[in-house]
């Protein structure tokens, strides 16, 4: 199933918690320098606030939440 329709499986769910311990940030492979260093600052920000350190990935993981970024 594509990025987009996993997504769209999560966002149309009713709501409920969701855990953010375990969380990958999926990015297109392409991303320009700056992209690239968006998405560490943000991973970088959320570890400094919360002490977690979030996974940047290129696929889609089996066993962790999803924040899809295009």
């Amino acid at each position: 199933q594509s990025f987009e329709g996993r997504a769209a499986d999560v966002t149309n769910s009713s709501a409920k918690m969701v855990s953010l311990t375990k969380v990958a940030v999926v990015t297109p492979s392409d991303l320009s320098a700056r992209e690239k260093k968006a998405v560490a600052m943000l991973v970088e920000e959320v570890a400094k606030r919360t002490q977690i350190r979030w996974q940047i990935s290129t696929q889609w993981p089996v066993d962790a939440a999803v924040l899809h970024l295009s």
